[in-house]
């Protein structure tokens, strides 16, 4: 039992490395068509739910910064919550350029920014397969 339990500790982080690789590669996949055809959009809500959501992911980031060099799984949220505070930074910006100026290709450009920016995340993913090989040992 105990060493199911470090195993699935050291393969959940490796899964959501998976999964968020996913989802950037769709965001990437998306940015790249509205930068062909960009749609209307509402900058002002728009900046708003960035505002908000920046503020959670602040908080969010400091809750999780002590626990991020105890323990690979909160590593893992950790290195997530900071790629999310990006984003909130990259949609406020493009929120802001396209309120002032209109440009629409503000949003599919950031969009593609953060989502190079939230790839740093698969690093964990590299950890994880050395924690369970006792000839790597590596620190964490």
């Amino acid at each position: 039992m105990k060493r199911a339990l470090r195993a699935s500790s050291i393969l959940a982080p490796l899964a959501n490395a998976v999964l968020l690789f996913a989802v950037a590669t769709y965001v990437l996949f998306e940015s790249v068509r509205r930068l062909l055809d960009p749609p209307d959009v509402l900058s002002t809500p728009m900046l708003i739910v960035a505002v908000v959501g920046l503020v959670v992911n602040v908080v969010a980031w400091r809750l999780l910064r002590q626990g991020a060099e105890e323990s690979i799984n909160v590593k893992g949220a950790y290195l997530e919550v900071l790629a999310d505070l990006a984003g909130s930074v990259g949609v406020i910006v493009a929120a802001a350029i396209m309120i002032v100026t209109g440009w629409l290709y503000a949003n599919p450009i950031l969009d593609a920014w953060w989502t190079c920016s939230s790839c740093h995340v698969l690093g964990v993913s590299v950890d994880s397969p050395s924690v369970s090989s006792p000839r790597q040992p590596r620190a964490l």
